[in-house]
């Protein structure tokens, strides 16, 4: 840990408070914090900003909404004349909408926004990392058979900011002329909220560990930021997490929405207001969920990914590029496709192209080849559960590889189904990555992948929360593996 997260990490302990049933803490100031008055400027800001939502309509529609809403639910205030003082700092702000949350607007305050080279991020430390590893989280998704997700209610907004500090969280709106108004909670935008968040719901955690020590390693290890996940082999198991997880969350004002389960039984012990999937939904094996990312077809409980199309797209460099990179595959199920596009990509760089050039199918038709290849990678899907209903002697095989163009490694599980008897695999994690620009020799590429594989061995065995009774690693170079020994 840093001097500075060290600091941060200080401010948190020193200020951090339950107040009215709800977590209360103090921005993360970096020493020797001092603001110019920037009224004007932000006056300036206000007004570009109407002209803007004046030229939208669904826009202009649906901020005051988001206004009155947090008035009603206590997240700002409007300030008294008496109270607006030039000392604090007022917010620029902006309404974004979604794509795939259509009709819902969401006001964002811009820290970054600065007046005489100061700006509110700036004076502000953005406290120590603590989310959890996605993809650790994603593997323990996947480890039972019965899943449970859910999602904390606007969970900036359930963390009060110390009164002394509201003032620095200031911003400005009115349907005629500017009025001054400011946020109790910790806002969207700046730099220490997301800290904040996740130490006052670990916070919660803590305090009730002495009556649910079960649910305390939960919030600490199946939480990404305001997002839950959990896997288990019985629906007893999963009701149980789900009224202890609630009861425990709600001791800090932390609401979970949003649940959804593949188990009609399970669902039906949450109120149908804080589902977000109906029990006709979960027998649809086309309906799905969008998890960190990733499609879950609820229906048929697999994973997959959508992809962006070259075809819509000028193709050069740089919209292949966007292209590989649109791919958010942090499982790896299309590794052999991006890192193909990658390799390409990588040649394309190498012939001295410029990223705007356009690319024609005589000039690299590989590339047009494996972009049809490509569009078949929606159909790919995998089952979310490694395991089926009973399993036993659980074992780890990673393979690794490597070529003058690309390193490579892939996990499986191997295991022994415990009614059949049957011999049976599943996929974990695949990793690809191209080789580096230096060409090296053969033999120290696949020690390369060697090592990336066990590294991966080793991520997986520290991530999962699964007995795993033995580690194989395998490559197929007996040069590289004499080095090893």
């Amino acid at each position: 840990m840093s001097s500075d997260e060290r600091h941060a990490m200080q401010t948190l302990r020193k200020t951090i408070s339950l107040y009215d049933n709800r977590y209360q803490l103090g921005l993360l100031w970096k020493p020797n914090a001092n603001f110019p008055n920037n009224y004007k400027a932000a006056i300036a800001q206000y007004n570009r900003m109407k002209i803007q939502l004046n030229k939208n309509s669904e826009k202009l529609a649906l901020y005051p909404n988001t206004i009155d809403q947090d008035l009603s639910k206590h997240y700002i205030r409007k300030l008294e004349p008496d109270e607006i003082t030039s000392t604090g700092w007022i917010l620029p702000e902006h309404g974004v909408i979604n794509p795939n949350k259509p009709g819902k607007l969401r006001r964002v305050s811009n820290a970054k926004s600065k007046f005489k080279g100061v700006c509110l991020n700036d004076m502000l430390f953005t406290g120590p990392d603590l989310l959890c590893n996605l993809l650790g989280v994603i593997t323990r998704f996947r480890k039972g058979k019965h899943p449970i997700t859910a999602d904390i209610e606007g969970m900036y907004m359930q963390v009060s900011v110390n009164p002394e500090d509201r003032k620095f969280f200031r911003f400005l709106w009115g349907a005629e002329e500017p009025k001054f108004f400011e946020y109790t909670r910790f806002v969207f935008g700046a730099k220490c909220s997301p800290t904040c968040a996740i130490y006052a719901l670990r916070t919660c955690a803590d305090d009730n560990a002495e009556s649910h020590p079960h649910i305390k390693k939960l919030v600490y290890e199946n939480y990404y930021m305001d997002d839950f996940f959990e896997a288990t082999d019985d629906i007893e198991t999963a009701v149980k997490i789900i009224e202890d997880l609630r009861h425990v969350l709600q001791q800090g004002s932390f609401n979970l929405t949003k649940w959804i389960t593949t188990d009609h039984k399970i669902l039906q012990t949450i109120p149908e207001e804080h589902r977000s999937i109906t029990i006709d939904e979960i027998k649809d094996p086309k309906n799905f969920k969008r998890i960190l990312g990733i499609r879950w077809r609820v229906g048929n409980d697999t994973l997959s990914f959508t992809t962006d199309d070259l075809a819509q797209k000028k193709p050069t460099q740089r919209n292949l590029l966007r292209v590989a990179s649109s791919i958010f595959d942090p499982i790896g199920i299309a590794a052999p496709i991006t890192i193909r596009l990658r390799i390409i990509h990588q040649a394309i760089w190498r012939k001295g192209m410029k990223w705007d050039d356009q690319i024609t199918r005589e000039m690299i038709p590989e590339l047009f080849e494996l972009l049809d290849e490509r569009n078949d990678l929606q159909t790919v899907e995998i089952p979310r559960h490694y395991f089926g209903y009973s399993y036993d002697n659980i074992a780890l095989h990673v393979f690794s590889d490597a070529s003058y163009s690309a390193l490579a490694a892939v996990a499986y599980f191997v295991y022994r189904n415990s009614a059949t008897r049957q011999i049976c695999s599943a996929f974990v994690l695949g990793k690809a990555r191209v080789a580096p620009l230096k060409q090296q020799t053969i033999t120290k590429l696949e020690l390369q992948a060697a090592v990336f594989g066990a590294r991966l061995a080793k991520f997986i065995r520290r991530e999962q929360r699964i007995d795993i009774n033995s580690t194989h690693m395998w490559t197929d170079s007996t040069t590289a593996l004499q080095w090893i020994q």
